[in-house]
Parts: structure tokens; sequence; C-alpha cells
């Protein structure tokens, strides 16, 4: 308990997180992490108690490199599919501006691929997103690839889906994208 408890401190909301060691304990504690922690946990069964502190440094790395790997890529098909099916996700600048006009943006993705000249605008887009309170995550690897050929490197999960929406509430933010 007091472990579980140490960990989400020091994890907070967006760390990441690796456990290894005896068999039995690192079943007791994987079992006991809340939801929130258990999706950015992954088990290294090569850590013990004698490995090095270099060692564990690289094996926890490797391994939670291909954890946020695969998170991403599963974030990136979750709002290709929102978009596609239920029109809760939008793609490219422009559809982004649109929603965070409105407040609707509720994750905003971006590929750590982002042409030059493309950074001014996708920095303001990310300003603004946190100023919605919306969460931003940077994809890299395997999940910017895809993310760069379904949706031009930049998509947004809603809140709600902005079809039927029209009043944006930040029409200087609307004149800019639009222009």
């Amino acid at each position: 308990k007091e472990t579980v408890h140490r960990l989400r401190f020091r994890a907070d909301n967006h760390g990441w997180v690796a456990i290894g060691g005896a068999d039995e304990a690192v079943a007791r504690l994987a079992a006991a992490l809340p939801e929130s922690l258990a999706d950015r946990t992954c088990i290294v069964a090569s850590l013990r108690a004698s490995t090095s502190h270099a060692d564990i440094r690289r094996l926890a790395t490797e391994a939670l490199a291909a954890v946020r790997s695969g998170v991403q890529r599963g974030l990136v098909c979750e709002v290709v599919e929102l978009a596609k099916e239920k029109g809760r996700a939008v793609f490219g600048a422009e559809g982004i501006a649109r929603a965070l006009e409105l407040g609707a943006v509720e994750l905003l993705l971006v590929s750590s691929a982002i042409p030059r000249e493309r950074v001014d605008e996708t920095e303001e887009l990310v300003r603004t997103a946190l100023g919605e309170g919306a969460q931003v995550e940077v994809v890299h690897g395997a999940a910017a690839a895809l993310l760069k050929v379904e949706a031009g490197g930049l998509a947004a999960r809603l809140r709600f889906s902005t079809a039927a929406t029209t009043a944006p509430r930040n029409p200087a933010l609307a004149a800019a994208h639009s222009a």
C-alpha cells in the first residue's frame, strides 16, 4: 500500500513506471495499482535487486519506450476512429482551430515530425488547447507516422461533436485560421 502511494505521488498524472523484482511481489504491486497508473506501467522481468543502476536505467528506458509507443499508437487509432464514425474528432489545423473556438477539444495530438513551416501555427494551437484545459500529446515513431498519414500530423479528440455547433467562443482565433 505504501509503495502504491509513493508510485502515485512520484508518477503524478503523466509519469511512467517500470517495476521489477521477485515475481510474486511484482504481481501483487501490479494488481494494487489504480487504473490511471496501470496504463502507464510496464513490468520488466529482468529487473532484480542485484541489477546495477546503469542497467536499471537502460532496461526501464527501453521497456517504457515500447509501452509509451503502444499507448500513443492506441490514441491515434482511437482519434481516427472517432473522426470516421462519430464526428468526435477533427484533423488538421483549420478543423482543430474551429473546435478550439467552440471549447470542444479534449485532447490535441501533434506529430513530432511537424514540418518547420507549420511550427508557428502548431504552437498557437497547442497554446490555445492548453489554455482551454485540453491535454496535449506529442506522438513519436510509429504513432507520429500514422498520425501524419491519417490526419496530416494534427488531430484532436473532442468533448462533443461540433457538427451542429456554429457560434465560436473566440472569433479572433477563427479569423486567424480562416485567413
